[in-house]
């Protein structure tokens, strides 16, 4: 089966020691490395996060905003406000946490795997609860088979468990690197 694996935001911001750490990065980080070096995929991607200063989910933006909170926005719900600007959605206006981006401002990650005839995608990475949810979700929808390989991800939130009950009803596939030996 012709495989990519999608390497979501492991960048120096949600290390260790970066602005917006994710607890046990580095063990993800590690574990990815080994990965990489152990398997073959027919396609490895990155994806990188990326903001301009005026984007929506900063706290400075917003008047009052507070970091690490919710609002309410008249068009996209609830967001999520982050303090700082760490280099993925390039749209100011838009949050995009998923490596395809949005409806309004997709990136090229779908017709990439579709170029490259990818039926299935392992999703790994930094934050496992947010951006490598939201990728590996966005792939089950656009129908590829899709795994997350949860030793090779870590989340901002200490307990998973809902992430993972939303992505497994949504048809997505947890595992560990040491145990999916289909690469």
């Amino acid at each position: 089966m012709r495989t990519a694996l999608i390497v979501v935001d492991v960048q120096n911001d949600f290390c260790e020691g970066g602005a917006l750490a994710v607890p046990r990065a580095s063990r993800a980080i590690a574990n990815i490395k080994d990965l990489i070096a152990r398997s073959r995929f027919t396609l490895t991607v990155h994806t990188r996060d990326f903001h301009p200063p005026d984007h929506i989910s900063f706290a400075a933006n917003h008047k009052g905003g507070q970091p690490f909170t919710s609002i309410k926005h008249d068009s996209l719900g609830t967001i999520d406000l982050w303090p700082y600007v760490v280099s993925k959605g390039t749209n100011a206006s838009e949050e995009a946490y998923s490596g395809f981006g949005t409806a309004a401002s997709p990136t090229e990650l779908d017709s990439l795997l579709r170029q490259h005839a990818i039926e299935r995608v392992v999703v790994v990475g930094l934050a496992y609860d947010y951006c490598v949810a939201a990728t590996a979700r966005d792939a089950a929808l656009l129908g590829f088979k899709t795994v997350i390989l949860e030793d090779c991800s870590a989340g901002v939130s200490p307990d998973p468990a809902s992430t993972r009950q939303q992505l497994t009803q949504q048809g997505v596939l947890h595992s560990s690197w040491s145990h999916f030996c289909d690469c």
